[in-house]
């Protein structure tokens, strides 16, 4: 691997530098790089190093400093305990800009009239990045959020009449499925999307979905350019973190594999090789839209790829891929695992028009006759429901709900 050269000594020693000096977590975690191998040997920042350094109340070996001139954000607990950040508000005003790039690059201008309909309050960040961002290209901001009932959300859609959205895609869905006046540019960020679901979402709006990726860990990491709509290619914001993609086995630089993001800018709570949770590939190949630099594509949460059951590993894709040949088939599919007595039970939810459980059972264990063990002893079930009537778990649908998570 070739030394570190250019602008990337200069942010990577530096924001090193200062880790170790005021950091204790860091003091004794790293050492001040000066190759690409000193760097690639640094350790991988987990969520768990998050969870158990950073408190709520601002206090933690991870910060560098006071809490004082920042906002406060955190992670949901759908999944686990919740991870706190602290984003000081100069690194708050980056997120904002680029969320009005990408609101820019989704064709909104200020002549628009955009629903911000990401949650508001308990810590999240989105909402509250969103309407700086909103407010940065001029346009006018309706703050609906989508914390009150869907028909409160419908009504107030239909009277205000919105030419923008912002939200999640199973927001958009569910209130499309109500029959929700449709909007005509829309921007969705928060969770993964297939293409089954794009396309339906699509052809409902009688337009095109642009996609922002980020998270409350990261900020905002890339944003799609029109070219890049339909697929799940992002451009990256190279001035504002490094990333790498390492394969999971060896954990070396990769073409393909999971995402590490290093945060240039950010000082309160440096994140230094943070392992994201996303598996991602590279492309190089120049963009029509004339943009410099390599993009990502991402790949899937590796959290949402597979889960164990009764010792036997599961796939999602798996799934979803035996599910796709059923024409009746919405996109949508939940796997949702608990625990009775001793024994896993995985409840596979599909939700679909006109399909039976007999018919989703004979799909996917046609596909998968691992399964049938399992089947055939009720710890692997079918479950049939209308579009839109999957569980929404913090304002998003798990693709993997993991209940023996939460037991006692």
């Amino acid at each position: 691997m070739a030394a570190i050269t250019g602008q990337s000594i200069e942010a990577l020693i530096g924001l090193c530098d200062f880790a170790i000096a005021n950091s204790r977590f860091y003091r004794r975690t790293i050492k001040l790089p000066k190759t690409w191998e000193d760097f690639y040997s640094l350790p991988i920042l987990t969520g768990d190093d998050i969870r158990h350094h950073v408190d709520p109340r601002g206090h933690g070996q991870l910060l560098t400093g006071s809490v004082s001139g920042s906002l406060l954000v955190s992670t949901s607990a759908s999944t686990g305990t919740p991870k706190y950040i602290f984003r000081e508000y100069s690194e708050q005003h980056r997120i904002s800009q680029r969320l009005a790039e990408a609101l820019t690059l989704a064709g909104m201008t200020r002549d628009d009239r955009i629903a911000n309909m990401f949650p508001p309050g308990d810590l999240a960040g989105a909402w509250h990045g969103m309407q700086e961002a909103i407010e940065r290209i001029g346009a006018n901001a309706l703050p609906i959020g989508c914390s009150i009932s869907l028909d409160q959300q419908k009504q107030l859609i239909n009277c205000l009449q919105p030419t923008g959205y912002v939200g999640t895609p199973t927001n958009l869905l569910q209130l499309l499925l109500m029959g929700t006046t449709p909007i005509q540019r829309v921007l969705c960020g928060g969770e993964g999307m297939n293409a089954i679901v794009r396309a339906e979402l699509e052809n409902m709006l009688n337009s095109p979905i642009s996609l922002v990726y980020g998270g409350v860990e990261s900020g905002i990491v890339g944003i799609q350019c029109q070219d890049l709509r339909g697929s799940t290619q992002y451009h990256i914001f190279e001035d504002d973190m490094l990333i790498e993609i390492l394969d999971p086995n060896s954990g070396d630089p990769a073409p393909e594999g999971e995402i590490i993001i290093t945060h240039l800018h950010r000082r309160l709570q440096p994140m230094i090789r943070y392992r994201l949770g996303d598996l991602g590939q590279w492309h190089d190949s120049p963009c029509p839209c004339g943009r410099k630099g390599r993009r990502i594509e991402l790949k899937g949460r590796i959290s949402d790829t597979m889960t164990i059951v009764n010792g036997q590993n599961i796939r999602y894709d798996s799934i979803e891929n035996a599910l796709a040949e059923l024409s009746e088939f919405s996109g949508r599919v939940q796997l949702r695992v608990r625990k009775v007595k001793s024994k896993d039970v995985l409840n596979i939810i599909v939700e679909a028009e006109n399909l039976t459980a007999q018919v989703v059972t004979h799909a996917i264990l046609g596909k998968l006759p691992e399964l049938q063990s399992q089947h055939q002893r009720g710890l692997v079930k079918m479950t049939i429901v209308p579009r839109g009537a999957i569980a929404i778990e913090e304002y998003k649908t798990l693709r993997i709900a993991d209940e023996r998570l939460k037991a006692p």
